[in-house]
């Protein structure tokens, strides 16, 4: 099946709509950046890292004594079905595969709003 490599990208992503099929989704948070090896493919917003459907087939980064990481920076799994959607904020970490014959739609969009003060 199709694979994306796992990566991040600099606008608000929504899977909009898985159309057809089944995709295997894994996301580590923006503060996993500097252990998910940037730079793979010459593309900074790629990971180096190979990825394994089998997290125990992984190199467990996120194991040093010296920085214990933060939960949020461990991985989250998720399987998209037919009709599923699913938001990816900026910066977020995300690696895809097919799991089937499928199609998806994406929407990135750059925000407008500003916080409030």
């Amino acid at each position: 099946g199709t694979i994306s490599p796992l990566h991040q990208d600099p606008q608000d992503n929504i899977l909009c709509q898985q159309v057809k099929g089944v995709k295997y989704v894994r996301l580590y948070g923006v503060e996993a950046t500097g252990r998910l090896k940037p730079g793979g493919a010459n593309l900074s917003n790629t990971s180096s890292l190979e990825i394994d459907l089998d997290l125990s087939a992984m190199p467990n980064i996120f194991t040093s004594p010296a920085t214990p990481p933060a939960l949020s920076s461990l991985p989250m799994e998720l399987i998209l079905h037919q009709g599923d959607a699913l938001f990816i904020p900026a910066g977020v970490w995300h690696y895809v595969r097919s799991l089937s014959s499928s199609i998806s739609v994406n929407f990135w969009w750059t925000s407008k709003a500003k916080p409030c003060t």
